[in-house]
């Protein structure tokens, strides 16, 4: 009888701490910054900006696939200590491929510009697909700023 309970209780369980690690950016507005859709950051910087504030994206000339590989977010227009928190995060349209969030740190501030490096690593889609969008967020007490690139990962394991 008592485990009748137990796959209930779990679930109930894990329901309750999966919501304990949600970022705080839920109850935060979200300001969309415009990218060129034509720009792969993986041949070339892209820029993205909403009025004074610009957001870059860098990665390597190549990324493989179950690799550590670096990236870099370099912001204009934003206060010294206005940004808290900056993450990229790997998907793929119509396909599941995991939570693929990495957090990035800040490097330096220099004028106006802020620049936040980390790393990543991207699974091996069995379908063969190499499509993904990298989406940028730099997270303020505030607010959310948004930016979105396409990507052709084209680098084999």
């Amino acid at each position: 009888m008592r485990q009748r309970y137990v796959l209930p209780t779990g679930l109930l369980l894990l329901l309750l701490v999966s919501g304990c690690g949600q970022s705080e950016r839920l109850d935060k507005p979200v300001s969309h910054l415009l990218s060129d859709s034509s720009c792969d950051p993986l041949s070339s910087p892209c820029l993205s900006q909403s009025g004074s504030r610009v957001v870059s994206l860098f990665f390597p000339a190549t990324i493989h696939y179950l690799q550590p590989f670096e990236m870099q977010v370099v912001a204009t227009g934003f206060g010294p200590n206005e940004i808290t928190r900056v993450t990229v995060s790997f998907a793929m349209s119509d396909m599941d491929m995991g939570i693929n969030r990495f957090g990035l740190r800040k490097e330096k501030l220099q004028n106006a510009t802020s620049v936040y490096s980390g790393s990543g690593m991207l699974p091996v889609c069995v379908s063969g697909r190499r499509d993904w969008q990298a989406t940028v967020e730099l997270e303020s007490k505030d607010s959310v700023y948004m930016a979105q690139y396409r990507l052709r990962v084209d680098g084999a394991q």
